[in-house]
């Protein structure tokens, strides 16, 4: 693959390699290269289901060992798990919605442990990954490198509520948010998350090139589990021991408030409804918005998905309302679509 061209995070230059070093010829910030990936973020960021000192020894194991085997022969029930996700080239399926060619070039903005970027890496001409936590890109970087999967990149970013990316602009064919959005604005600890996930939206828009998409996999502030009880996904990641439920539901200040009481902290992990989407991509210059319905849910390693206004997706949701009268009464006026669990959104820019 072709040498892929960064700028600089401190002033937009384009950056230049030397070596194994990214310098800035502006303000001659200098950036470093490791294990493969471009460290373009000087912020502390780590987010995984493994503990930092855990996943640098299963690193080690990769780098030894091969990604396959030391992920199987893992004594870690955590990291094991993981080659289901790991190797699932159906949980990109969503991304058969977007105009991908083999010419395309992809950026999977919070890349995780890659699996829509090696989903994505033989239909496409290149993946950028991308990331705020260095230990799952270096695995992605290890992976790409033992795959020989030329077309893969690996760089390690600004969290994303600095909305600060380190691409040219009109870069990407499409951009890639899989259970991403709903993060952004937890970084800073403050500011409205709201307003920091449009100026995040915004920043995507601009490394899109013209007619260029974005696919976002994210649940529904008002979804039917949330609203028969479950409990708010991204809150369990701040206590094992206690869940929260009708957070989504609620106005943001109520939910922060319990948030603040029951957990110690501030609620800023916000999803939005059907059509707080719609006003936020349109808030961030994205003109054709498009929802789909996952019928297991975005995050599923395989999952039909449908268009928003197909009848599977109200023959869906008919089917768990059970015996609530007022969901009955909903279904009269045809707003299932608002009640889906979560949904993938295509958004373009114009051309």
């Amino acid at each position: 693959m072709n040498e892929f061209k960064y700028i600089c995070p401190n002033c937009s230059a384009a950056l230049e390699l030397v070596k194994t070093k990214y310098i800035c010829p502006k303000c001659s910030a200098e950036w470093g290269m490791v294990e493969g990936v471009a460290r373009l973020s000087r912020s502390p960021s780590y987010w995984s289901l493994v503990p930092e000192a855990e996943m640098k020894a299963f690193l080690g194991e990769v780098r030894s060992r091969g990604w396959k085997d030391a992920v199987l022969s893992s004594a870690n029930p955590k990291i094991k798990e993981l080659y289901t996700w790991t190797d699932a080239p159906s949980r990109a399926d969503g991304t058969f919605y977007l105009s991908l060619t083999p010419q395309s070039s992809v950026l999977d903005l919070g890349s995780g442990w890659g699996s829509y970027t090696f989903g994505l890496s033989p239909r496409v001409k290149q993946v950028i990954a991308a990331d705020s936590s260095l230990g799952s890109l270096e695995f992605i970087s290890l992976r790409a490198q033992q795959d020989k999967r030329g077309n893969v990149a690996a760089v390690h970013i600004e969290p994303l509520d600095y909305a600060r990316l380190p691409f040219p602009d009109s870069a990407f064919d499409a951009v890639i948010m899989n259970g991403v959005l709903e993060w952004v604005g937890s970084y800073l600890k403050k500011g409205d998350p709201l307003k920091i996930q449009r100026n995040c939206l915004k920043e995507v828009s601009r490394v899109l090139k013209p007619g260029g998409e974005v696919l976002i996999g994210i649940e529904n502030r008002f979804g039917l589990r949330y609203i028969l009880g479950a409990p708010d996904d991204h809150l369990k990641y701040y206590s094992s021991s206690r869940s929260v439920s009708y957070t989504t539901l609620l106005p943001r200040m109520i939910a922060d408030r319990i948030c603040r009481r029951t957990l110690g902290v501030s609620y800023r992990t916000y999803t939005h409804s059907l059509w707080g989407y719609r006003r936020m991509l349109k808030g961030a210059g994205f003109k054709k918005i498009d929802f789909y319905f996952p019928e297991q849910d975005y995050r599923a390693i395989s999952s039909k998905i449908y268009p928003l206004n197909s009848n599977e997706v109200r023959k869906t949701l008919r089917l768990r309302t059970g015996s609530s009268r007022w969901l009955k009464l909903m279904s009269l006026f045809n707003l299932e679509p608002a009640l889906c669990d979560s949904y993938f959104i295509r958004a373009g820019v114009a051309e």
